[in-house]
């Protein structure tokens, strides 16, 4: 779909952990290290600063003989690991577990959330400090004070210390097939940390570091049907499932920035969906695997130049969008199907997803529907034979804002919301940058001004800003814009891309227009 941000610098001292895609697949981890005193049993210089000590080694406890029978799943779902959290930390895990998970379970695969992530907390220290500084983070997040853009956090922040813990534990693990399955877990782990906070290029780097450990571990363990015990604990999270998690970030990614690489290989959309047992899991996931499909084959077909490949490649695509199409028919039909089936069970956040994925697929049809000859020839206008699409995204995405404000504590203001995957921002800010209609345009980015949403990496707030800037230069100098037709195809911004800031949040946008017959392309930054 389209990309976001305008430009929002940051002067704040970087306190994440920097990610880059190393030689060795557990580099891209680093942490700031300060000098131990040798003061025991906990350094002076480590406790100041509220780090825990790594100086030494911790007292071994007793063996004890180990159980033949794994753990029961769902009896670890019931608690937390009290043993090893304590006190306030005690409080991040609820948090987690109570009010983040929630969100991140409308998106992705619930089950992963639920069970995986959950289990990994009680035998996994790193996967436990990342789910606690997810935790801390969160309730700053949603429940203290007003929306905002970015987290700058201090050193002494309990989120930070366990972000921080959790790199430093990984980092002693190594990089064992074991360890790397915790480490991706933590990965994914830390892209919701830095979307949830702001800093998006280190979520991509995040991102670009666990897809190079994922393709780093054993061929035989990548194979998309091989399925593991939940309970088994050197395999307790399918690789299967992380690759498909690591795609959906990858295509994620390359959304935002278009000319990031796609890393890795999609799956195929799977077979059709059971009217009868289909879950809102299985919907959902049918629809990011066409989504992610989808996204693939328009990237390569739009962007490949013109010539004998492309020549080649043409018919090929064109089987494949026929395909997509097809299986985007059938997904409207399974999806009322289970609103039939289910409806007397749907609490208010089924029900906003409900109306999310009507979003998504709205926008992905219109997508699927354009081919890629045809945006060749008519570049952005032929985005505006879509506007009764455009209307219905619309339409939906404020009755998902109006019911959030309207259950809100405070009234007139919406109660802030994350989720790590495509939400109605990142639809609602392809209007904004496809639909030249006046009136449609302005109410999508009023909408977007009044929601608080951060879906991965599409903040609301910034989409509307990002919007107000696009609207002022396409219309500017043209009088009186009425419709559609009123923004010729050379005034019409065609490329939005943003380069993210090294250090700390923020972003400057690049974008380009296709200028008029014999004149060079319009290029800038803002």
């Amino acid at each position: 779909m389209s990309v976001l941000h305008g430009r929002f610098d940051s002067s704040e001292k970087r306190m994440d952990a920097p990610i880059s895609i190393p030689s060795s697949p557990f580099t891209f981890f680093r942490i700031r290290h300060v000098k131990c005193d040798e003061t025991k049993p906990n350094c002076r210089r480590c406790s100041s600063t509220g780090r825990k000590c790594d100086g030494y080694a911790p007292s071994k406890p007793r063996a004890k003989r180990k159980s033949n029978s794994p753990p029961n799943a769902s009896s670890l779902l019931l608690k937390a690991p009290n043993q090893d959290i304590r006190g306030v930390d005690s409080r991040y895990f609820d948090f987690f577990r109570s009010y983040a998970l929630q969100d991140l379970s409308l998106a992705f695969d619930s089950t992963y959330w639920s069970r995986y992530v959950l289990q990994g907390c009680h035998h996994e220290p790193a996967i436990r400090h990342a789910a606690m500084a997810v935790g801390s983070l969160y309730e700053q997040f949603r429940f203290r004070g007003a929306y905002t853009m970015k987290f700058a956090l201090s050193e002494d922040n309990p989120a930070l210390k366990h972000y921080l813990g959790a790199i430093s534990i990984i980092l002693r693990n190594g990089g064992s097939e074991y360890a790397s399955k915790g480490a991706l877990i933590v990965c994914i782990l830390f892209v919701n940390f830095e979307n949830l906070r702001g800093y998006y290029g280190a979520a991509l780097r995040h991102i670009d570091g666990g897809i190079r450990i994922l393709s780093q571990l054993p061929s035989k363990q990548k194979s998309t049907t091989r399925e593991h015990s939940p309970t088994t604990q050197d395999t307790y999270v399918p690789t299967s499932l992380l690759v498909k998690m690591f795609t959906r970030l990858d295509v994620a990614a390359s959304q935002v920035v278009i000319t990031r690489p796609l890393l890795l290989d999609g799956p195929k959309v799977s077979a059709p969906l059971d009217s009868v047992r289909s879950s809102l899991d299985d919907i959902n996931s049918n629809l990011s695997e066409i989504l992610t499909a989808g996204f693939k084959l328009v990237r390569v077909s739009w962007m490949c130049p013109t010539g004998a490949l492309y020549e080649q490649l043409r018919q090929q695509h064109l089987q494949e969008l026929q395909s997509l199409r097809a299986a985007l028919e059938d997904w409207p039909r399974e999806f009322r199907h289970f609103q039939n089936r289910e409806s007397s069970k749907f609490d208010p956040y089924i029900l906003e997803r409900i109306r999310v994925l009507k979003v998504v697929q709205i926008t992905i049809a219109t997508i699927l529907d354009v081919e890629p000859a045809e945006a060749r020839e008519h570049g952005e206008m032929v985005w505006d034979r879509y506007e009764a699409d455009f209307e219905s995204v619309v339409s939906i995405s404020e009755s998902i804002v109006d019911a959030a404000l309207s259950s809100s504590p405070v009234t007139g203001t919406m109660a802030p919301r994350f989720i790590p995957d495509t939400g109605f921002v990142n639809p609602l800010f392809c209007v904004v940058t496809w639909c030249r209609n006046p009136h449609l345009r302005r109410k999508a980015i009023d909408i977007l001004g009044r929601a608080a949403c951060r879906d991965g990496f599409w903040d609301s707030n910034i989409c509307a800003r990002t919007g107000r800037i696009i609207m002022m230069l396409e219309e500017r100098d043209l009088g009186v814009v009425s419709c559609s037709a009123d923004i010729p195809s050379w005034k019409r911004i065609c490329v939005i891309e943003p380069k993210f800031a090294e250090e700390g949040g923020g972003a400057s946008i690049r974008y380009m227009r296709a200028a008029k017959t014999g004149e060079k392309d319009d290029n800038g930054w803002f």
